[in-house]
């Protein structure tokens, strides 16, 4: 592994650690102390990640000149160790896999080539997995915007490519295969709103882009899927608690924490955008599932209270759109295609002024209480198949816009007897446009083990349909045609709930295998035609 020069920053990163001395650089004389120094590398030749800084890094992974070898480069930023200058990195093609971690900062990362020879697996993450192994595979969420982009063209020969950021985009014309592997791009940004909303003032604006230019083609034996999501996703959903723990444990703690904080203003706006947009021209071909999925969620939940007024203003935005341009293509030869957009805003405002003989006085002789909360939620939940685009499906195909809008308001004040007067005022408003628009052609091909519907019997025994596996909290399902990221409603037919699921409740799956595992979002583990009791959505 060798350096390579040039940048018009430079960052001091010493050879050692806790180190001192005096840096003498670009003129001017640096005291320092107690500087560590921060590899770039974890130097594992099988499975190589590349580090980013705490600035933001513009990195570029490209092919190096001598083969079997490719190059990372900081572009604009030279390294100083206090002997050498670098701005990147060039390295051995790795075994088995390449990952690099943009860390903190808003990271512009960019794809522009791959040696001829790579043949690993390529993760690609804003931030980075958690340092704690027993934590679940999932990059962490920071506060920063990060962008993915291809630039040129890329084959992975096998390798799986798993890249997480809040904008990813493929260039016009570039084309990106993996062979018999996976494709999975996730543009995320989540919140906790039991959290955000406590404060008395308080605004996102949560924006996710996943920007497939025209002509570009994304191609893979296995699947390929497209995950677009901005929401606010509550403690309960984040922690997979059950139903009774959220309604009976955390939403009174919750409640009771709120009105230990609640002041005579609440202002909360909450927007959160999600965006997948294939433009004219281009490919999606897969020999599995193929799934374009824009999720969006906004929820602006609070309460004000006041002995002398109180004013609490709720406002919820959620856009969810997924465009799909003339002449593209989303082919699935053997699986199903899902194309959704789902999006949901939730503004909830209570307000409350309770005037007694201890309150404090307004001026003037009359005393009066006055409680005002207004509410405004809007969703838009857009899927638009354009005039030429084709949709081809081995099994099923699914093109839907779903959404839901929630907006409510209450006031309430009170006053002592000799007061003038007790003034509440509440208004809501919600306004809601969900449209599916195809205009393009869609084929479902209802290949074997094209469906949907599950019906089994939980009293079978270890090898037959509906076989519930309490160890390894799973049901043998067989073969279907639902994919990851799609729902499903379990119901017990006025019997006895399997343990674990809830009459009515939504689940999501994450097929793997050919079969399906019912779990969080996040889950990557699952065996064949097999169904995990006891996790809702997140």
């Amino acid at each position: 592994m060798q350096a390579v020069a040039g940048g018009p920053f430079t960052v001091f990163n010493p050879a050692g650690v806790d180190s001192a001395g005096v840096l003498s650089l670009h003129g001017r004389n640096i005291t320092y102390s107690g500087i560590d120094r921060q590899e770039l590398t974890n130097g594992d030749p099988l499975d190589l990640v590349i580090f980013g800084t705490v600035f933001d890094d513009r990195i570029v992974l490209e092919n190096a000149p001598a083969a079997g070898e490719m190059r990372v480069r900081f572009e604009g930023v030279d390294f100083f160790d206090g002997f050498f200058f670098s701005s990147g990195l060039v390295f051995t093609n790795p075994a088995d896999s390449l990952s690099i971690y943009g860390l903190d900062g808003r990271d512009h990362i960019e794809v522009a080539s791959l040696d001829p020879l790579f043949s690993a697996d390529l993760k690609i993450y804003g931030s980075r997995l958690p340092i704690v192994a027993a934590l679940a595979p999932v990059p962490e969420e920071d506060p920063y915007n990060d962008t993915v982009v291809f630039s040129g063209d890329i084959d992975l020969q096998g390798g799986f490519l798993d890249v997480w950021a809040e904008t990813i985009r493929v260039e016009a014309g570039v084309t990106i295969a993996v062979g018999d592997n996976d494709i999975v791009f996730r543009a995320r940004s989540t919140g906790i709103p039991e959290l955000e909303n406590l404060l008395p003032l308080y605004a996102t604006f949560r924006e996710v882009n996943i920007d497939i230019g025209a002509g570009a083609t994304l191609s893979a034996d296995g699947a390929i899927y497209l995950i677009a999501e901005a929401d606010d996703k509550s403690i309960a959903d984040l922690a997979g608690v059950p139903v009774l723990v959220d309604k009976f444990v955390i939403g009174p703690l919750i409640d009771q924490i709120q009105s230990l904080f609640a002041l005579p203003v609440k202002v909360l706006t909450k927007n959160s955008t999600s965006i997948v947009t294939l433009h004219d021209g281009a490919s999606l071909l897969a020999g599995g599932t193929v799934g374009v999925y824009a999720t969006a969620g906004a929820d602006a939940s609070g309460s004000a209270s006041g002995s002398l007024f109180s004013l609490g203003y709720a406002n919820a935005n959620a856009l969810a759109r997924v465009d799909i341009g003339a002449n593209v293509q989303v082919v699935s030869t053997d699986e199903a295609v899902v194309v959704t957009a789902d999006g949901s805003a939730t503004a909830n405002i209570s307000t409350s002024t309770d005037r007694g003989l201890k309150s404090t006085p307004n001026p003037g002789s009359a005393q009066i209480a006055l409680s005002l909360a207004v509410s405004y939620a809007e969703v838009r939940s857009h899927v638009t198949v354009a005039q030429g685009a084709l949709i081809d499906a081995g099994k099923t195909a699914n093109v839907t816009a779903a959404g839901s809008v929630d907006s409510q308001s209450s006031a309430k004040s009170g006053i002592f007897s000799d007061g003038a007067a007790g003034l509440a005022f509440a208004l809501q408003f919600s306004d809601a446009d969900i449209t599916t628009a195809v205009d393009g052609t869609v084929i479902a091909r209802a290949k074997d083990g094209y469906t949907v519907k599950i019906e089994i019997d939980p009293t079978v025994g270890p090898g037959e349909v509906g076989y519930v596996d309490y160890a390894n909290d799973r049901i043998f399902v067989g073969p279907n045609a639902l994919v990851s990221e799609d729902t499903i409603s379990y119901s017990n037919r006025r019997g006895t709930s399997i343990g674990g699921l809830v009459d009515g409740r939504e689940y999501y799956v994450i097929a793997l295998d050919g079969g399906l595992d019912q779990a969080g979002r996040e889950c990557r583990a699952g065996v064949a035609g097999e169904l995990r009791r006891g996790v809702s959505p997140g």
